[in-house]
Protein backbone atom coordinates (compact mmCIF):
# COMPACT_ATOMS: atom_id res chain seq x y z
CA UNK A 1 0.00 0.00 0.00
CA UNK A 2 1.59 3.25 -1.12
CA UNK A 3 1.09 6.04 1.86
CA UNK A 4 2.10 9.82 0.17
CA UNK A 5 3.26 11.15 3.78
CA UNK A 6 2.51 11.09 7.58
CA UNK A 7 3.20 14.75 7.00
CA UNK A 8 1.26 17.71 5.72
CA UNK A 9 4.09 19.82 4.88
CA UNK A 10 1.58 22.58 3.73
CA UNK A 11 0.12 23.02 6.82
CA UNK A 12 0.93 25.35 10.02
CA UNK A 13 1.74 22.19 11.65
CA UNK A 14 4.22 21.17 8.91
CA UNK A 15 6.74 24.29 8.82
CA UNK A 16 8.72 22.63 11.66
CA UNK A 17 9.37 19.55 9.33
CA UNK A 18 10.26 22.09 6.60
CA UNK A 19 12.95 23.58 8.45
CA UNK A 20 14.28 20.42 9.51
CA UNK A 21 14.22 19.68 5.49
CA UNK A 22 16.39 23.08 4.48
CA UNK A 23 18.64 21.83 6.89
CA UNK A 24 18.84 18.15 5.86
CA UNK A 25 19.21 19.53 2.29
CA UNK A 26 22.27 21.61 3.23
CA UNK A 27 23.79 18.64 5.07
CA UNK A 28 23.44 16.01 2.52
CA UNK A 29 23.98 17.95 -0.16
CA UNK A 30 27.61 16.83 -0.44
CA UNK A 31 27.09 12.69 0.42
CA UNK A 32 24.50 12.83 -2.65
CA UNK A 33 27.43 14.44 -4.99
CA UNK A 34 29.50 11.45 -3.71
CA UNK A 35 27.23 9.09 -3.64
CA UNK A 36 26.48 10.14 -8.01
CA UNK A 37 30.35 10.01 -8.08
CA UNK A 38 30.62 6.57 -6.56
CA UNK A 39 28.29 5.58 -9.42
CA UNK A 40 31.05 6.67 -12.05
CA UNK A 41 33.94 5.49 -9.54
CA UNK A 42 32.78 1.91 -9.77
CA UNK A 43 32.43 2.01 -13.17
CA UNK A 44 36.32 2.98 -13.58
CA UNK A 45 37.68 0.82 -11.67
CA UNK A 46 36.24 -2.00 -13.76
CA UNK A 47 36.65 -0.18 -17.11
CA UNK A 48 39.93 1.96 -16.20
CA UNK A 49 43.88 1.35 -15.78
CA UNK A 50 45.71 3.52 -13.65
CA UNK A 51 44.59 6.40 -10.86
CA UNK A 52 41.51 7.55 -10.06
CA UNK A 53 40.52 11.41 -8.61
CA UNK A 54 37.28 11.83 -7.22
CA UNK A 55 36.74 15.62 -5.94
CA UNK A 56 33.31 16.48 -4.29
CA UNK A 57 32.80 20.57 -3.77
CA UNK A 58 34.79 23.27 -5.52
CA UNK A 59 39.12 23.04 -5.52
CA UNK A 60 39.83 25.91 -3.58
CA UNK A 61 42.55 26.81 -1.13
CA UNK A 62 40.07 28.40 1.87
CA UNK A 63 37.45 26.73 3.09
CA UNK A 64 36.99 22.75 4.94
CA UNK A 65 38.60 20.16 2.66
CA UNK A 66 39.49 16.53 3.39
CA UNK A 67 41.60 14.46 1.44
CA UNK A 68 42.01 11.04 1.70
CA UNK A 69 43.54 7.99 -0.60
CA UNK A 70 41.22 4.28 -0.42
CA UNK A 71 43.80 1.72 -2.00
CA UNK A 72 46.27 2.08 -4.62
CA UNK A 73 44.17 3.61 -7.36
CA UNK A 74 41.60 5.85 -5.31
CA UNK A 75 42.15 9.24 -4.43
CA UNK A 76 39.60 11.37 -3.00
CA UNK A 77 39.20 15.57 -1.97
CA UNK A 78 35.71 16.40 -0.43
CA UNK A 79 34.75 20.34 0.31
CA UNK A 80 32.27 22.20 1.54
CA UNK A 81 32.48 24.96 -1.18
CA UNK A 82 29.95 24.19 -3.74
CA UNK A 83 28.95 20.83 -2.61
CA UNK A 84 26.65 20.35 -5.51
CA UNK A 85 29.57 20.17 -8.16
CA UNK A 86 31.46 16.65 -8.09
CA UNK A 87 34.37 15.34 -10.67
CA UNK A 88 35.73 11.61 -11.40
CA UNK A 89 38.95 12.12 -13.45
CA UNK A 90 39.94 8.82 -14.95
CA UNK A 91 42.50 7.91 -17.80
CA UNK A 92 40.71 5.80 -20.62
CA UNK A 93 40.76 6.14 -24.28
CA UNK A 94 37.89 3.34 -25.46
CA UNK A 95 34.46 5.23 -26.16
CA UNK A 96 32.36 2.75 -24.41
CA UNK A 97 34.41 2.44 -21.66
CA UNK A 98 34.65 6.51 -21.37
CA UNK A 99 30.67 5.90 -21.87
CA UNK A 100 29.51 3.77 -19.53
CA UNK A 101 31.54 5.05 -16.66
CA UNK A 102 29.80 8.67 -17.67
CA UNK A 103 26.63 6.43 -17.32
CA UNK A 104 27.93 4.95 -13.81
CA UNK A 105 26.78 8.70 -12.12
CA UNK A 106 23.29 8.89 -13.44
CA UNK A 107 22.67 5.40 -13.18
CA UNK A 108 23.52 5.01 -9.23
CA UNK A 109 21.64 8.63 -8.71
CA UNK A 110 18.48 6.89 -10.54
CA UNK A 111 18.76 3.71 -8.35
CA UNK A 112 19.38 5.11 -4.90
CA UNK A 113 16.87 8.01 -5.51
CA UNK A 114 14.34 4.72 -6.57
CA UNK A 115 14.72 2.64 -3.38
CA UNK A 116 14.58 5.34 -1.36
CA UNK A 117 11.52 6.35 -2.95
CA UNK A 118 9.74 2.79 -2.98
CA UNK A 119 10.98 2.86 1.30
CA UNK A 120 9.47 6.32 1.73
CA UNK A 121 6.68 5.83 -0.18
CA UNK A 122 5.09 1.68 0.82
CA UNK A 123 5.66 2.54 4.29
CA UNK A 124 4.56 4.83 7.25
CA UNK A 125 7.38 6.42 8.69
CA UNK A 126 7.86 8.36 11.89
CA UNK A 127 8.71 12.30 11.26
CA UNK A 128 12.39 11.08 12.46
CA UNK A 129 12.91 9.16 9.36
CA UNK A 130 10.20 10.30 6.49
CA UNK A 131 11.99 14.34 6.83
CA UNK A 132 15.30 13.45 6.40
CA UNK A 133 14.76 10.14 3.50
CA UNK A 134 12.10 12.51 1.54
CA UNK A 135 15.27 15.07 1.22
CA UNK A 136 17.73 12.35 0.37
CA UNK A 137 15.24 11.20 -2.23
CA UNK A 138 15.08 14.47 -4.06
CA UNK A 139 18.88 15.30 -3.55
CA UNK A 140 19.20 11.82 -5.26
CA UNK A 141 16.76 12.60 -8.13
CA UNK A 142 17.64 15.91 -8.81
CA UNK A 143 21.57 14.53 -8.96
CA UNK A 144 20.12 12.13 -11.67
CA UNK A 145 17.91 14.83 -13.61
CA UNK A 146 21.06 17.30 -13.63
CA UNK A 147 23.99 14.70 -14.72
CA UNK A 148 21.06 12.67 -17.54
CA UNK A 149 19.96 15.98 -19.14
CA UNK A 150 22.44 16.77 -22.10
CA UNK A 151 23.16 20.63 -20.56
CA UNK A 152 25.45 22.39 -19.72
CA UNK A 153 25.38 23.12 -15.75
CA UNK A 154 26.50 25.91 -13.93
CA UNK A 155 29.16 27.19 -14.43
CA UNK A 156 32.86 27.21 -11.92
CA UNK A 157 35.68 28.83 -11.28
CA UNK A 158 37.44 25.43 -13.48
CA UNK A 159 35.26 25.67 -15.79
CA UNK A 160 33.71 29.25 -16.35
CA UNK A 161 31.82 28.13 -19.50
CA UNK A 162 29.80 25.52 -17.32
CA UNK A 163 30.40 22.16 -17.19
CA UNK A 164 29.02 19.78 -19.82
CA UNK A 165 26.36 17.17 -17.79
CA UNK A 166 27.16 13.34 -18.25
CA UNK A 167 24.54 13.49 -20.79
CA UNK A 168 25.61 16.01 -23.08
CA UNK A 169 29.04 14.12 -22.41
CA UNK A 170 28.03 10.69 -23.41
CA UNK A 171 25.75 12.19 -26.26
CA UNK A 172 29.36 14.11 -27.47
CA UNK A 173 30.87 10.47 -27.50
CA UNK A 174 27.90 8.90 -29.58
CA UNK A 175 28.17 10.90 -31.94
CA UNK A 176 31.66 11.23 -33.14
CA UNK A 177 32.98 14.33 -30.48
CA UNK A 178 35.47 14.59 -27.28
CA UNK A 179 33.22 14.26 -23.99
CA UNK A 180 34.97 16.77 -22.18
CA UNK A 181 34.97 20.94 -21.97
Amino acid sequence: MISLATIDYFSQEGIPYLALGFFYFWLLQPFATLAHETGHVLCALFFSRGRILVRVGENKESGFKVNFKMGRRLFCSIGLNNPLSGVTIFRQQKVIDRSLILFGGPFFSFIISGLTGFLLFSNSLSPAIEVPLAVWFCLNLLSFLRSALPVRLKPTISCPDGVPSDGLQILRLLCGGKSGN
